[in-house]
């Protein structure tokens, strides 16, 4: 949900999560009639959980092939979190939309690259029943970032040239 004052004019909310399809989220808007409104209304009714630092969401469906989870997942979400330097170079979060898995140890990768470990969506659901949380700062959308793409110096594609 994006809270806002009325009369402020946004720009489109649309984010592609999926980095092999055309599927895009919009996050609710909820307006106010004032910032103390606002300021109520977090303050009170919402009582948000925060949460510290950067995290990054990426959603694919192959969880248990650890070559799509990390080329078809993890790339093209770290990808994302390259346009905001230097938050790629410290720990984030990780924010998976997947499914579970108990045998899978694709889990544990993506944990131990984030740094900061990972929230699985459907536990972040079952928690938000009558709570509310707010990411310090959240990375969501590579969508179909420079995909099928070669670059001349053979670096993968979406990512930064190192001196």
């Amino acid at each position: 949900m994006v809270a806002v004052i009325k009369g402020r004019i946004l720009p489109v909310f649309a984010v592609r999560v999926y980095s092999f399809g055309t599927e895009t989220v919009t996050p609710r808007i909820r307006e106010f009639d004032s910032y103390s409104e606002l300021q109520n209304f977090i303050r009170d009714s919402a009582d948000p959980i925060v949460l510290p630092g950067v995290t990054l969401f990426l959603k694919f469906p192959w969880l248990g092939n650890i070559g799509h989870s990390l080329f078809d997942g993890l790339y093209p979400a770290y990808v994302a979190l390259i346009h905001f330097p230097p938050r790629h170079l410290q720990p984030f979060r990780l924010l998976c939309a997947i499914d579970e898995c108990k045998t899978c140890q694709d889990e544990d990768i993506l944990n131990r690259f984030a740094g900061l470990g990972i929230i699985k969506h459907y536990v972040l659901n079952d928690m938000s029943n009558g709570s509310w949380f707010v990411f310090d700062e959240f990375v969501m959308g590579g969508g179909m970032m420079c995909q099928r793409c070669t670059q001349p110096n053979l670096q993968l594609p979406g990512g930064v040239e190192l001196d």
